[in-house]
């Protein structure tokens, strides 16, 4: 509207300067003709042609004049007019930019603008205040819109303010509520002003004014408000004497809930210093205390006394000087804490400490839940831990592991009921050394009676246990191999024979004497022939299980004392293996030696009595046998035995007869889960189909198999056929994963994995993820690196492995912690009976827990009834195989099974662990 006055100024300006250029001329040109003609009349009156040549020239001259007096006013017409444009589109773009800075303003304020028409309820708003609304041009502005607008819990307050204060009592509208922005749905704080426009009735008309986004400020209020909530309840809580004080020590402020702790009434305080209220001594500290908060930014722990009425009390100083825009100011605070309890406690602690640092004796204090809260110097020396580290821990960190948990539980039953204890303990140094102290443990009790703390003594008395154990180890031990020498091979013989008859089961003692060991000391002397029976002693051990126990009786004899076994079939593949280890070539200093074995082989129980002596005596004689019978193998004692073994032997003939004829057939057993109804997997069970005895099952056949290198091409079979029929499956639209048992023997051929992808590869439409190897957990795995290199090798091609009958076989928390496999499969053996046996309940609780523990999967083996299936459930397992959901049957039946499957509905509802 500016911009337009300025134009209409400047052209009324233009016109009035054309009238006077107009007027200038008419004035110019009259005065012109009229002196010009008269000069001229008077000039040549008689002449005629004079005159009219005068005239011409006079036109012309007056032609001349004219056009640059016209030429002069119009040229400077022109400039004012340029000049006035000038201006004003100078002024146009102060103004535009003015405009600019204003909109800006209004958009960092969140400040827009809005106008109602109060008759019909509609209503505009400005950009800015769309912006803060979170709304477009689209919105429909009516006031039920604006009522949607509204936060709900705003909205009776605002309509009610508007309605009685701003059109009923005529006052301005200002007012702070919340919106909720449609496009957003996020919550803003606004404040609206506005005025009302009346008509001449009074009547309200028109609302308008301003909206702006206050959301930060409220932010920033209620930050403000929480803060100073905070501030007033810390400073309401702190026990401690609280002062704002100068420099100089003037107090000009102070807070406390102790007024028993002042030296003089609280109002005497403010105004005066220090030095008017405080002894000379308590007033140094304070001095002192506040100067170093200004040199250091900080004090603490100056202490002073004052006498007052209850007392000597001792106290704390804390300072710290306050801030101005982030600069220390010439004020502090100023904190005194009542520290009088403490500084005596302190007085009694440095007493006791002396004798506390000086005992030789390792001391320990801890509380009544056993963390630590003291050690002695004598401590540290004897553990290697510094007391910083061992402070609020318990003392089981020194544990070495050689105490049982009934142990420790004795301890502190005595503890408690007779105060003290007194014994021998073996721990473990910061160094992982394990040393052996004599200790005494005191209970502190309170006057309530009360146990507060534990106080123990302690002293190394590894050194004398070493020497005990030196002189046991001597007398029970050889000292060249380090093996039970005859003294504790004939205790552990007798434990062996004991345990068997509890256990009902066999012992199997076999007698081993090197084959003409004489040469080996001939040729290389009796030095190279201990280095020889030391490193046949290590590769022997490393053969046998965790209970089993080899012995040296002297020279070149070993006596194997084998456990818990029910045949011998299981046996021999062991002493078979035990006569090849020996028979390996030795390579010592340069020297490649090589030996051969004789094993003679009895057992317990016999029909007659026997005792140890008549058992090694047996062994013996058998050893000799073998060695009649041509050296490098065993013999059994006992007829019958003799006669199984030679029937073992004709077993193998036939066997490798039944794997050229095709007689092998595989069942398959389906792995579910309980809970889903998944059918998750089928494991592969070999069957002889003999022709005169029928269907066998795996028990009649497979113990011959093992460790024999048959076993291998049966278990290549295996794999073969069960890959053939999982193509099937995969023709017949059922795609599960197949598992196949391997034996030792199998997994530890060097080129194992690659055997398995040639037989992959011949397999193309099988996915090798669908194909799950299993261990059998019982197999001794002779080379366990070798072991771990094949399965991670096979897992590179996509095979996973499962550890089977977990629990059942040599060394479980071994191969748990060191074979790569996925699954841990339960033994049915500890399924069978959990419904009746705590314990089995109790082992198959440890291994779903060690399965979770080490990241493994877990499925039971053995689930006959819908019980098992609950309890199995409940305890966490929730994969699972056996008769109460299959039978093993042929391949081509179970993708008809699959498809019937419908698991107990009771399973499906259990509760999860």
């Amino acid at each position: 509207m500016e911009s337009n006055q300025t134009r209409l100024k400047t052209l009324s300006t233009t016109r009035d300067s054309a009238w006077r250029i107009v007027g200038i001329y008419a004035l110019f040109a009259s005065l012109w003709i009229v002196l010009s003609d008269s000069v001229v009349a008077q000039l040549f009156a008689n002449d005629m042609a004079t005159v009219s040549l005068v005239s011409t020239a006079k036109g012309w001259f007056f032609v001349a004049v004219t056009s640059a007096l016209l030429f002069v006013l119009i040229s400077r017409l022109i400039r004012n007019y340029e000049r006035t444009l000038h201006t004003v589109s100078q002024r146009e773009a102060e103004l535009q930019e003015a405009g600019q800075l204003l909109l800006e303003a209004q958009q960092t304020a969140g400040l827009g603008s809005y106008e109602l028409d109060i008759a019909s309820g509609r209503w505009r708003s400005s950009g800015i205040c769309d912006q803060v609304l979170g709304i477009d041009e689209k919105f429909e502005r009516t006031l039920e819109t604006w009522q949607a607008l509204v936060h709900p819990d705003d909205w009776p307050e605002v309509s009610a303010y508007f309605t009685e204060t701003v059109l009923k009592a005529g006052s301005e509208f200002d007012r702070e509520y919340r919106i909720i922005r449609p496009n957003d749905g996020g919550c803003r704080w606004v404040k609206a002003m506005g005025s009302v426009d009346r008509d001449a009735q009074g009547q309200p008309q028109r609302l308008h004014g301003t909206f702006q986004d206050i959301t930060a400020q409220k932010l920033s209020q209620a930050e403000i408000a929480e803060t100073s909530s905070k501030l007033r309840a810390t400073l309401n809580a702190l026990p401690d004497l609280l002062f704002e004080v100068g420099k100089d020590g003037r107090i000009y402020q102070y807070h406390s809930h102790r007024s028993d702790l002042l030296a003089a009434p609280p109002e005497v305080f403010l105004g005066r210093r220090f030095g008017e209220i405080l002894p000379a001594e308590a007033t140094r500290v304070c001095h002192d205390a506040i100067e170093e908060a200004h040199s250091r930014g900080y004090s603490s722990g100056q202490r002073y006394c004052l006498e007052l009425p209850q007392g000597a009390r001792w106290f704390e100083l804390s300072v710290a000087p306050m801030e101005e825009d982030g600069v220390a100011s010439d004020r502090f605070i100023l904190i005194s804490r009542d520290v009088t309890d403490r500084y005596h406690a302190e007085k009694q602690l440095e007493l006791a400490g002396l004798v506390f640092d000086h005992a030789r004796e390792g001391i320990m204090v801890t509380d009544d839940r056993g963390s630590l809260l003291d050690v002695n110097d004598a401590f540290t020396r004897i553990t290697g831990y510094s007391r910083d580290e061992v402070l609020g821990k318990n003392p089981r960190m020194l544990s070495s592991g050689r105490q049982s948990k009934e142990f420790y539980a004795a301890l502190w039953s005595r503890l408690h009921e007779v105060g003290f204890w007194t014994g021998e303990v073996w721990n473990r140094r910061k160094d992982g050394q394990v040393y052996a102290e004599l200790l005494t443990i005191s209970a502190v009790r309170n006057a309530a009676g009360e146990i507060r703390q534990f106080v123990a003594l302690f002293s190394d008395i590894t050194a004398l246990k070493n020497y005990q154990e030196e002189l046991e180890h001597i007398a029970h031990f050889d000292v060249l191999t380090g093996l039970p020498n005859r003294l504790l091979l004939a205790d552990r013989l007798q434990q062996a024979i004991a345990q068997s008859s509890r256990r009902t089961s066999k012992v199997f003692i076999a007698y081993m004497d090197l084959d003409d060991f004489k040469r080996i000391n001939d040729a290389h002397g009796p030095a190279m022939g201990d280095k020889l029976l030391v490193a046949l002693s290590h590769r022997l051990q490393a053969l046998l299980r965790h209970g089993d126990s080899l012995a040296r009786l002297g020279g070149d004899e070993f006596v194997i004392i084998l456990t818990d076994f029910d045949t011998v079939e299981p046996v021999l593949p062991l002493i078979t293996r035990l006569i090849a280890a020996a028979a390996e070539t030795y390579n010592i200093e340069d020297l490649e030696l090589q030996v051969s074995a004789s094993v003679g082989v009895t057992v317990f129980p016999q029909d007659a009595t026997m005792d140890a002596d008549q058992l090694l005596r047996q062994a013996d004689q058998a050893m000799y046998q073998a060695k009649l019978a041509g050296k490098n193998r065993y013999h059994i004692f006992d007829t019958q035995h003799d006669h199984e073994v030679r029937s073992h032997f004709d077993l193998l003939e036939r066997l490798r007869v039944a794997l050229t004829r095709r007689e092998f057939v595989l069942h398959f057993q389906p792995k579910v889960n309980m809970r889903s109804g998944q059918v998750i997997g089928a494991e592969a069970l070999i069957r002889w189909q003999h022709p005169e005895r029928g269907l066998l099952p795996p028990a009649a056949f497979l113990g011959y198999l093992e460790g024999h290198p048959l076993s291998v091409e049966v278990g290549e079979w295996v794999i073969q056929a069960a890959l053939r029929q999982h193509e099937m499956w995969l023709a017949a639209g059922l795609q599960i994963p197949v598992s196949v048992n391997i034996g030792a023997l199998q997994l530890q051929m060097p080129d194992f994995a690659a055997r398995l992808a040639a037989i992959l590869q011949g397999h193309p439409q099988v996915d090798p993820k669908h194909l799950q190897l299993e261990i059998l957990e019982t197999s001794a795995l002779q080379d366990m690196q070798l072991a771990i290199a094949t399965i991670l090798a096979c897992k590179a091609m996509g095979v996973d492995f499962a550890l089977d009958d977990f629990g059942t076989g040599y060394s479980s928390l071994t191969y748990l912690r060191e074979l790569p496999v996925a699954v841990l499969k339960i033994d049915q053996s500890f399924v069978r009976n959990v419904l009746e046996n705590a314990e089995d309940q109790a082992i198959l609780r440890g291994v779903i827990g060690l399965a979770a523990a080490f990241g493994r999967e877990v499925i039971a083996e053995g689930v006959e009834t819908e019980a098992h299936g609950t309890l199995l459930l409940d305890l966490g397992c929730e994969a699972a195989q056996g008769y109460g959901i299959a039978r093993p049957m042929p391949g081509p039946a179970l993708a008809e099974w699959a498809a019937q499957w419908r698991p107990n509905p009771d399973w499906q509802t259990a509760r999860r662990t």
